[in-house]
């Protein structure tokens, strides 16, 4: 045997005398990370540990929080939401809202849990109804919003400042849920059920006042408009393009002291009394009406039943 092949062969036998301890210390590092994750999911599940170190294996892991409906609420998203809102209220009372109006942290902390919840909700009635909310349907929103507001930069400031975001967190976290419901609610007003008990208490009032009711004492009463209710109703003067434009038609086509019959709006049903007119070259240019409004069948409503009714397992006490 050469010198060089002892040496190839001393190291042989280095190794495998090695591997024995090199295997027995991969086996301890294996355990440890096996009892640490253990520890972990203990601390976080069965102890309510809330911490830094925590909350980062939270958001790293994606770890559940409950479950709606056998769906996951993330852990992760509630510790967002927490955050935003606490960085909001600090933000309102650096510009002079009084200390004492802010929620305490618990307040904080089931609002967030709340949202989420509601969140679910919502998305798993939109699945069901097949409703889906497009890249498109995003950016179409979010365009118009930077139009409203007068630019991106606008937006863009606005959004780190009050909630620590840039645009795609808002869009996620706050477009593409309003354009579900939004999406939700147009399904909902072709199910003839949905609504059915607005449209029966409108029509029983506007038999009313038919009858000889009185029509401002009604408004007061049963109103669901909170402008107009507690002042019989009334509307005051307005003209056109003011009104969503089935108001507007009804009401710029009626005459002084008289009544529609039932008019259907994005808001509900209405029952609209035009008091008086005013006129140029023959075209009517404003209207003084009242009017009593009876809401259709309220998506948000819709939503919170469905929570109400849905099955919630936490995971986690908030």
């Amino acid at each position: 045997m050469t010198g060089q092949e002892g040496e190839k062969g001393q190291e042989g036998r280095t190794s495998s005398a090695l591997k024995p301890i090199l295997l027995g210390a991969a086996s301890i590092v294996v355990l440890a990370v096996i009892v640490g994750g253990i520890v972990l999911w203990l601390g976080i599940y069965r102890w309510g540990w809330d911490n830094k170190v925590t909350d980062a294996a939270v958001r790293g892991l994606s770890l559940p929080m409950a479950e709606v409906n056998g769906s996951a609420v993330k852990y992760a998203d509630f510790l967002d939401d927490v955050d935003t809102l606490k960085r909001f209220f600090e933000n309102q009372v650096a510009e002079g809202m009084s200390a004492d109006s802010v929620p305490t942290e618990q307040e904080m902390r089931e609002n967030a849990f709340n949202k989420l919840v509601y969140g679910e909700v919502l998305r798993q009635e939109a699945a069901a109804h097949g409703i889906t909310v497009t890249d498109e349907d995003v950016e179409a929103e979010y365009v118009q919003l930077v139009e409203q507001a007068g630019g991106e930069s606008e937006v863009e400031a606005e959004l780190e400042l009050l909630y620590g975001w840039g645009p795609e967190t808002f869009k996620e976290k706050v477009l593409v849920p309003y354009i579900m419901q939004n999406k939700l609610a147009d399904a909902l007003k072709q199910d003839e059920s949905f609504g059915k008990a607005s449209l029966e208490e409108a029509q029983g009032l506007l038999d009313r006042i038919k009858a000889g009711e009185d029509f401002s004492e009604l408004a007061k009463q049963y109103s669901q408009d909170p402008g107009s209710a507690a002042a019989g109703g009334d509307l005051g003067w307005f003209g056109r393009g003011v009104m969503v434009q089935e108001f507007e038609d009804a009401a710029f086509a009626l005459k002084p002291g008289e009544m529609s019959e039932l008019v259907e709006t994005q808001f509900g049903h209405h029952i609209i009394l035009v008091d008086e007119i005013e006129e140029a070259d023959g075209e009517v240019t404003q209207v003084k009406a009242r009017h009593i409004l009876i809401a259709g069948g309220d998506v948000e409503e819709y939503l919170q039943g469905k929570q109400d009714a849905s099955e919630v397992e936490k995971f986690i006490e908030i």
